[in-house]
């Protein structure tokens, strides 16, 4: 099986849980257990990005002064809008186009009262991005191809054997994941199968 990345953890713990009521103890705790840690593990590598409390504070100050010169609406409270940021959508303060240069002037300032407190937190940001590549040291709790074989007999219907999303996810947990096409259950879509073919040896 290809090596799995940290950035790669919440996609198979996702994918893991596709198992849920799966009929097969050893399998569905073998799920468990590996969801389990990579939610730990997922939350301790988010600890290396966490703001501290100056930074929370600077936070807290450019909050106000984005309140401060955004629109308000009729009742005093400051508007806010929909923009693109990337590929997401975010809701920000409606700050108007004649007042967006004093807006900037005042949050430059702010930013280099708190110039020590922004670069560490942007060193933790890239330490945080830089550890997402490396090699997952996550232990998934596995099992053998003998104690999940039966879930694959394609001649069984019903929630006897896994299904086709359900093959990837037990995919990621056999102890040797080597995988032969006739394993494979018909109603696998394309999406999986690339993801076996990317993962897996075929």
């Amino acid at each position: 099986m290809k090596t799995l990345k940290n950035n790669e953890l919440t996609m198979v713990r996702d994918l893991l849980t596709r198992l849920n009521g799966v009929p097969s103890v050893k399998l569905a705790y073998a799920s468990a257990k590996t969801i389990v840690k990579i939610n730990n593990e997922i939350r301790d590598l988010e600890m290396i990005q966490a703001p501290d409390e100056d930074f929370r504070a600077f936070q807290s100050v450019l909050e106000e002064v984005k309140k401060k010169w955004a629109r308000k609406r009729k009742n005093g409270e400051p508007a806010t809008k929909i923009d693109r940021i990337g590929n997401q959508s975010v809701e920000v303060y409606d700050i108007p186009v004649e007042d967006l240069k004093s807006y900037q002037d005042e949050a430059e300032e702010l930013e280099l009262q708190f110039k020590s407190v922004i670069d560490t937190q942007r060193v933790k940001e890239k330490n945080y991005l830089d550890i997402q590549n490396e090699p997952s040291k996550v232990q998934f709790h596995l099992v053998e191809m003998s104690e999940v074989k039966h879930l694959l007999d394609k001649k069984k219907e019903g929630p006897g054997r896994l299904t086709g999303p359900q093959f990837l996810a037990m995919a990621f947990l056999l102890k040797k994941p080597v995988i032969k096409m006739d394993m494979i259950p018909d109603d696998v879509t394309q999406a999986d199968m690339m993801a076996l073919v990317e993962y897996f040896e075929l």
